[in-house]
């Protein structure tokens, strides 16, 4: 997922369609950490020109559904569907501990990409799917036939991040068959 162009918010999820009477909305997360869900979480939500605050009531996560203070009927809530949530890059490194050798997507995007002590070119987003795919902005030097090199965020091509450089393998015999 791209992320918003002010760098101090972060999307983390997508308001969908209400379920059930009590006001109950299916959300849509982008990203690996559904426990930042829970009672009490505030989160900025935006939509077209509008934007606001919420309050996350209560959230089932095996269902991916949540109540939003406020909102507790089934016509209140309809009006939060198509709202992006948003928080800041502070509050997500407040509320999730990551393990060892563990990023953050917003700590990769933008960083430079390296294959050994080749630079290749800087991380432009992160599109999470059944697989995460990388997209990399090329170098001039590696750009002839074309400017972005897209790879799975896995263990045969991302080796780890090392004093905020993306560490890659296998990417250059890749940008040499294009």
């Amino acid at each position: 997922m791209n992320y918003p162009q002010d760098d101090s918010l972060l999307l983390v999820a997508k308001v969908g369609r209400t379920v059930a009477l009590k006001g109950a909305c299916k959300l849509h997360l982008f990203g690996d950490f559904p426990d930042f869900f829970s009672a009490g979480r505030k989160l900025i939500a935006k939509r077209g020109d509008t934007q606001t605050e919420l309050t996350i009531a209560s959230y089932d996560h095996d269902r991916g559904l949540a109540l939003f203070q406020g909102f507790a009927t089934k016509e209140l809530a309809a009006t939060l569907t198509n709202y992006e949530l948003f928080t800041t890059a502070d509050e997500t490194k407040e509320a999730i501990a990551l393990s060892s050798g563990e990023h953050f997507w917003f700590e990769i995007i933008g960083i430079d990409a390296y294959e050994n002590e080749t630079r290749i070119g800087k991380v432009e987003t992160i599109d999470e799917g059944s697989t995460a795919m990388l997209t990399i902005a090329l170098d001039e030097s590696f750009a002839k036939k074309q400017s972005r090199l897209v790879i799975p965020y896995s263990d045969r091509f991302v080796e780890g991040v090392q004093n905020s450089r993306l560490m890659l393998t296998h990417t250059l015999e890749l940008i040499d068959a294009l």
